[in-house]
This record gives structure tokens, C-alpha cells and sequence, in this order.
């Protein structure tokens, strides 16, 4: 299994410390990007929607935070299983995805799934072999 590479030594793969900092703070960006919709007057008269949980792209970007935000380690933590780490991973990307999507002027509901024209996986994230999100959920809670 190969392992991100640090942006210091490209032969030097990440430590898991240094993978949870990076995949942390997209999830912190994105999160930034949703509360500025959220907090700004200007941008929630400009774009209502982002703050209407009805609106079917951001339930499904509201649905993709909470996987997130369930997946996501303690502010202290600096490993993690591997497995739990990639799950980690993919849900802030499906997050960065809706984002994107609901974020997206003129975007509409048919443009949400994983169709020709959903999102590409966010290039700030850290790129790795892994399982489901969902697979990690179940098995914490049959646990």
C-alpha cells in the first residue's frame, strides 16, 4: 500500500499525523467556505439555498458533513487505524464534492450524484487505497 508523500521530501511519505493535519484542514476549509453562506447577510440573500436544508443538493451536502463530521478524529489525535484514516478521507472528499455542487451557480438537483458531471475528488486531498465510509459507521456501531 502506497502512502501520500510529504510535500517536504517526495520520497517521504506522510506520517499519520501529517495526514490527519492535511485531510483536517480541507475539511476546515470547506466547512470556512459553508459558514460564510451561513454568517454573511449578502452571500445568504445572494444564494438562499445554501442555507435551505430542503433544497436537495444541500441535504445531500448537509448529509455529506455529518459523515464528515462523525469521521472525524480529536483535535489531538495523531494516529489512527488506517482503514479509519481512509474512511476519514473520502467522506471530507464526498463533503468538498457537495460542496462544490450546491455551491455551483444555476446548480440544480439532477446535477447531484455521480454522474459525467459530479465533481471531480478534490486535489487537496491526500490520495490513498481504502474502504467505504460507510463500512467504518456499521462497524463502529456493531462494535
Amino acid at each position: 500500500m502506497d502512502l501520500p508523500r510529504s510535500g517536504r521530501d517526495s520520497a517521504a511519505p506522510l506520517t499519520p499525523a501529517e495526514y490527519i493535519a492535511q485531510v483536517t484542514a480541507v475539511h476546515d476549509a470547506v466547512t470556512a467556505r459553508w459558514l460564510a453562506y451561513e454568517l454573511d447577510v449578502g452571500k445568504r440573500i445572494e444564494r438562499p439555498e445554501l442555507s435551505d436544508g430542503r433544497h436537495p443538493l444541500t441535504a445531500a451536502f448537509l448529509r455529506a458533513k455529518r459523515e464528515a463530521d462523525l469521521l472525524r478524529p480529536g483535535p489531538r489525535v495523531r494516529w489512527m487505524p488506517w482503514a479509519e484514516l481512509v474512511a476519514y478521507r473520502e467522506a471530507v472528499d464526498a463533503y468538498a464534492r457537495a460542496f462544490a455542487a450546491a455551491e455551483r451557480p444555476g446548480a440544480d438537483s439532477h446535477e447531484a450524484g455521480d454522474g459525467p458531471d459530479s465533481p471531480t475528488p478534490s486535489p487537496d486531498l491526500p490520495t490513498a487505497p481504502g474502504t467505504r465510509a460507510g463500512r467504518v459507521i456499521r462497524a463502529r456501531r456493531r462494535a
